[in-house]
């Protein structure tokens, strides 16, 4: 029935796959999404004959715009890795032309941000009160690396003293992103490329970079072949891992070109060689060997420049590309597929129901209608107060989880010192050897390295404060709150059940007796539940659109990304690093070690450092500090609370405003005149019609992705 998508990956016949380019890949999933949108506008004809009250079909509508909406997602590739690992070589290579400056130096300050444009063009976006030249937009004259370069780069002197190892210098950048439109074929349905700036660069702020993650689509991460999974690989990766609970990694081994020759008369050498580096790549992600590429920019940007497919083969660049297309397809795009498809299912199946109501009551003699509806409507106010008081007992068992939050809080705040250590720590920084160390003066002096170490214990121990911090925060806390949620909705559902069963006989009693299919999660309340319980957002029929709190944003998060981290973020906020400055003067005398071997000197710092820390943290001004971080907590997490109750009481009254406008609908159409009401009641039969229709064409659409119809026609109808 859509012979269009004939070609997409999810066929059995993986040599089609294999030679499907990631632009065709991509252009053959996005014609499914517009099929897919298009059943949505067909949807919304449907409900302008199905309701006559503007506001309703108007409330429907909405609904499913968000929805449609989801037909014109990005697909943003976040591209990482330490600087001058190849990633601005790499974006260039797959854009196809020298564009970005590259350099051994860091180059890039800012995030760049690269969408399809039918004209070329480079947009500039300043942060406030940082560049001389105002905080809007511009863009720029020029598109040549140069130009770009005096933006987003800095310049080597800045490098250079930003590295001085007693340097202060931390460069903060003047712009907040750079946008770049090309007339790139692989950008053209919905890809965007992020280039970032370098991990551990000595000016860069990883938070920049760490902050985008969780609205990535694809995570490529790059190495460079030559020195592969060096500590400062193995730190970013494991905090990928561990923080944010990512492991869709999509590992990218750069300059290999440079490697090969090296083992070119070792045979055997390099296979093993590449062996070792696909087994690093393993530890952090969960793609598989598949996902590993050993990568050639220069080659790749050679061969699109003079159209040669087979040295683009070579450069690592066409299985790259092939695979980036499958794996957004296959993972994002599957389920984008299948939310879609659900939402017109349920949002189908609901109208169906409403236009066989209306149905039914057009029958009806107007007399035995009004009466019905009087009975209905006294039903309907103790449904009103039932709904009342299951929302002050969901309030009421969400608030008890409070006091556990805070001694959580207090417990993992005030105990943070005594959790970190240096433990497998080295710092950069080496002692003089020889005769030197006897001499503690001087730039190269043992007082002045000594200086440098304990200031780069000082940052590492801020660095692990931060990281156990937000490690406690994903994988304590946002469990423990979301575990409060998904309880106290449990703890609610035999009330949810029966206010649903009452508001369907309630509905029932006016149509005439037609059959109201109890336990249906149309019901609002009820498939928040669902979607609260399940994590299944779509499912739940969309009717968290009508909490407007944060906590529905967090189960729609948690259902894309499948982990706490989305609350976590949240609930706490971007992590920051704690208040919690350590002495600059570590103690000790520096003399007194002058003489003691290089190693353990350098251990002895790093042990004053940590008892450093663990004393600063037992002084007044550092437990206000501490304090205070416990009460911004908690504030957070109250709030969060606050929204998930609120979340259900919204949900609870547009239940009982969908039965009341319902109720007035069937005794508008029983008042209107005969011919009239057989125009309406035809329109609401052929609309019924139609909407079965698409049902049936969703399911159908998401055969073509291997997705059962028994996953689209899910409506929510148990909460396991």
């Amino acid at each position: 029935d859509f012979p269009y998508v004939k070609d997409l990956l999810f066929y059995e016949n993986t040599e089609e796959r294999g030679e499907a380019t990631m632009s065709q890949i991509i252009k053959d999933h996005k014609k499914v999404l517009e099929e897919l949108a298009r059943l949505i506008v067909l949807e919304e004809e449907c409900a302008e004959l199905i309701y006559s009250d503007p506001a309703v079909v108007k409330e429907k509508k909405a609904k499913l715009e968000i929805v449609r909406g989801k037909a014109g997602e990005k697909f943003h590739v976040l591209v990482i890795g330490v600087f001058s690992s190849g990633k601005s070589s790499m974006i260039n290579a797959l854009i196809g032309e020298e564009l970005l400056p590259t350099g051994f130096l860091p180059e890039t300050a800012v995030l760049g941000e690269l969408h399809y444009g039918e004209e070329k063009r480079i947009t500039m976006y300043p942060r406030a009160g940082k560049w001389e030249g105002g905080d809007e937009p511009f863009d720029l004259e020029e598109l040549t690396p140069e130009e770009i370069e005096k933006y987003i780069s800095l310049s080597a002197d800045d490098a250079l003293n930003a590295m001085e190892e007693d340097s202060e210098n931390r460069i903060d950048a003047k712009f907040e992103k750079m946008v770049i439109r090309w007339p790139l074929e692989l950008l053209k349905d919905g890809v965007v490329l992020i280039d970032s700036p370098g991990i551990n660069d000595p000016y860069s702020s990883d938070y920049i970079v760490n902050g985008y993650l969780p609205q990535a689509d694809a995570i490529i991460y790059l190495m460079d072949a030559q020195a592969a999974y060096q500590k400062t690989d193995v730190n970013q990766l494991t905090i990928i891992n561990e923080t944010h609970e990512l492991r869709n990694i999509v590992i990218g081994y750069t300059f290999y070109d440079v490697v090969e020759p090296k083992y070119a008369k070792k045979p055997g050498a390099l296979e093993k060689y590449r062996r070792t580096l696909i087994a690093h790549a393993k530890k952090h992600s969960d793609l598989g060997e598949a996902a590993v590429h050993f990568l050639s920019s220069v080659d790749a940007l050679e061969a699109k420049e003079n159209n040669d497919p087979e040295m683009l083969r070579q450069s690592g660049y066409e299985g790259l590309e092939n695979y980036l297309g499958r794996y957004l397809v296959e993972g994002k795009g599957r389920d984008q597929v299948l939310n879609m498809a659900k939402t017109i299912v349920s949002q189908a199946r609901m109208m169906v129901k409403s236009a066989e109501s209306y149905s039914q009551a057009a029958q009806q003699d107007v007399i035995k209608l009004k009466e019905n509806a009087v009975r209905a409507r006294k039903d309907l106010d103790k449904i009103r107060d039932n709904s009342r008081h299951t929302a002050e007992d969901y309030r009421m068992r969400l608030e008890s989880y409070l006091p556990g939050a805070r001694r959580m809080t207090e417990d993992c705040i005030y105990g943070l010192a005594e959790r970190v250590d240096l433990e497998g720590f080295e710092p950069e920084t080496q002692l003089p050897d020889g005769p030197r160390k006897l001499w503690p003066f001087g730039e190269g002096g043992a007082r002045k390295r000594s200086k440098a170490i304990q200031k780069e214990c000082q940052q590492e121990l801020e660095r692990r404060l931060n990281l156990r911090y937000r490690e406690w925060s994903n994988q304590t806390l946002a469990p423990y709150l979301k575990k409060a949620v998904e309880e106290s909705t449990r703890a609610i559902r035999p009330d949810l059940e029966q206010i649903a069963r009452d508001l369907n006989e309630v509905v029932s009693m006016v149509a005439g007796g037609i059959d109201s299919d109890n336990g249906d999660a149309s019901n609002i309340a009820l498939g928040l539940a669902y979607a609260i319980v399940t994590g299944d957002w779509f499912t739940g029929s969309m009717s968290a659109i009508y909490g407007k709190g944060a906590m529905v944003r967090g189960i729609a998060f948690q259902a894309a990304a499948g982990a706490a981290v989305g609350i976590a973020c949240m609930v706490i906020g971007v992590p920051i690093t704690l208040p919690i400055v350590v002495a600059a003067a570590i103690g000790g005398s520096i003399l007194s070690v002058l003489t003691d071997n290089n190693k353990k000197k350098v251990e002895k710092i790093k042990v004053k450092a940590v008892e450093a820390l663990r004393k600063s943290y037992k002084e007044e001004e550092a437990r206000s500090s501490l304090r205070k971080k416990v009460d911004e907590i908690m504030a957070n997490t109250e709030s969060y609370i606050e929204s998930a109750c609120s979340d259900m009481e919204n949900a609870l009254a547009a239940d009982i405003r969908e039965t009341e406008n319902s109720i007035q609908q069937m005794i508008d159409i029983n008042e209107t005149d005969q011919e009239e009401k057989q125009s309406r009641m035809a329109a609401c039969r052929g609309a019924a019609e139609r909407l079965k229709e698409l049902q049936r064409e969703a399911v159908r659409l998401c055969g073509t992705y291997g997705i059962a119809s028994e996953e689209v026609e899910t409506t929510g109808r148990k909460i396991v």
